[in-house]
């Protein structure tokens, strides 16, 4: 199921754009792989430093594990060179976590051959936790935090109930074999503190970087809606003055003609009914080219709204008439439930034709057999939502985003003008409302637009 959401009050729910794209995940992999390189070989170079110095005992287990961080590198490398923008999300993101783990698993490894709670580069895991909050959703960077924070305080409390060994820092090159910390475990309380602080630091990280990529990225998804409404303005601006130019020139010689043909039609001799059937049709086609120069003005022109209190139920009720004969033609039924509700104030003449629109569409979609229901609700704070559901063959995902575009139509050549629902969106929005199609592809599609509780303001 897809939507598309057009709402011209302000930019809509950015739930989508707060996750990232594939695309930008895959990017992202590229630039961890880089850094992570950088620091497996400041890791490998402090392990030397530690060895020449003599500071640490398991030389060979600590370059062991920069061994194997190596390897994690080289199977994100290639993670990241066979991903691409189609790739899902979710399998992406379930692949780094994988990672994450993996990662702060040998950490804690090092930690404990290099001293343990005694070493301080404990604080290296604050930068794996940051990774997890900036590249995973905020539940699977949570579960990161609390397996590393389970794993570091399992290494901790082992080591201090003598289940696995101490390997200690020998910091004090005249005392060899003793450490220069007091070990932690010599006080309980000390070290539950220790292990509680550390966990709150852990996730407190998480938490913070999440909520700042989680802003900057509606931050960004808002620019992007707006530059995206500016430019669309800009080029239906330019449109409309095109066609309202073309419109203007046409209209008078384009009403010549049709005077032309009805006077050929009554000149026509009684009994020339080939004739007859002629100007019939050149008179239907020229009404059908006054029919597009007049939308074409109506949808080029500055509008203005003539708001007046109006009863939305039966407004809904009387516009969606224009249809029943042609639904009923097509074996269309086309049902309307609408609640009563109080007066909005709003331009009758111009929201009765945008319903008329949406519902037209809604019959042309539906085959033999197939139904329409139109309904009128509360949509809350004084507001109405009218919603239009079809039974049709829906819209395809790839149309979506451009069915709101003049002259754009899914109908057979010959049947539609494109100008319907570009029409519509424009009343509505003059109404300060918003508008959505959701569609099923094969299922139908439904058309919903919420009117506000204020009065329609002013255009132009």
């Amino acid at each position: 199921m897809a939507t598309v959401h057009v709402d011209s009050a302000s930019p809509p729910p950015a739930a989508d754009a707060l996750h990232p794209e594939p695309g930008e995940l895959v990017d992202r992999l590229g630039w961890l792989v880089s850094l992570r390189w950088k620091a497996t070989a400041g890791t490998a170079a402090v392990v030397a430093a530690a060895a020449a110095l003599q500071v640490v005992a398991e030389v060979a287990t600590l370059f062991g594990l920069v061994a194997l961080v190596a390897a994690g590198n080289v199977a994100l490398a290639r993670l990241a060179e066979r991903a691409d923008p189609t790739t899902p999300l979710v399998t992406l993101q379930n692949q780094l976590a994988l990672q994450l783990a993996f990662d702060v698993t040998v950490l804690v490894c090092m930690l404990h051959y290099s001293g343990g709670a005694d070493n301080p580069f404990i604080m290296l895991s604050v930068v794996h936790m940051a990774f997890a909050g900036m590249l995973l959703p905020l539940y699977k960077a949570l579960a990161i935090g609390l397996f590393m924070g389970g794993l570091y305080a399992a290494m901790v409390l082992a080591e201090a109930m003598g289940l696995v060994g101490h390997h200690p820092l020998f910091l004090d090159q005249g005392a060899r074999g003793v450490t220069a910390y007091v070990h932690l475990w010599n006080s309980p309380a000390y070290t539950l503190g220790y292990l509680g602080a550390y966990a709150m630091t852990g996730l407190g990280i998480i938490v913070l970087v999440h909520g700042l990529v989680h802003r900057i990225r509606r931050a960004e998804a808002e620019r992007r809606h707006h530059v995206r409404v500016a430019q669309e303005r800009e080029r239906l601006a330019r449109i409309g003055a095109l066609v309202a130019g073309v419109a203007h020139t046409i209209r008078n010689p384009l009403h010549g003609v049709l005077s032309c043909v009805e006077m050929l039609g009554r000149r026509a001799e009684p009994a020339d009914t080939r004739t007859a059937e002629l100007v019939d049709l050149m008179a239907e086609g020229v009404s059908k080219i006054e029919t597009v120069t007049s939308r074409l003005l109506t949808l080029a022109r500055e509008s203005r709204t003539a708001p007046a209190p109006t009863d939305i139920a039966a407004l809904v009720q009387d516009a969606s008439q224009f249809a029943a004969m042609r639904a009923q033609v097509r074996d269309v039924p086309v049902s309307v439930d609408a609640v009563p509700l109080p007066h909005l104030a709003v331009d009758a003449e111009r929201l009765s034709e945008a319903i008329a629109n949406v519902v037209d569409n809604a019959v042309d979609a539906c085959v033999a057999g197939g139904s329409v229901a139109v309904r009128v609700s509360d949509g809350g704070a004084g507001g109405v939502r009218i919603e239009i559901e079809d039974t049709g063959s829906g819209i395809a995902d790839a149309d979506l985003d451009r069915i709101f575009d003049p002259f754009f139509t899914t109908k057979p050549v010959g049947e539609g003008t494109g100008l319907g629902l570009a029409i519509t969106r424009q009343v509505v929005e003059d109404h300060g409302g918003s508008i959505a199609v959701t569609s099923r592809p094969g299922q139908g599609t439904t058309v919903a637009i919420d009117l506000p509780g204020a009065p329609a303001r002013r255009q132009g």
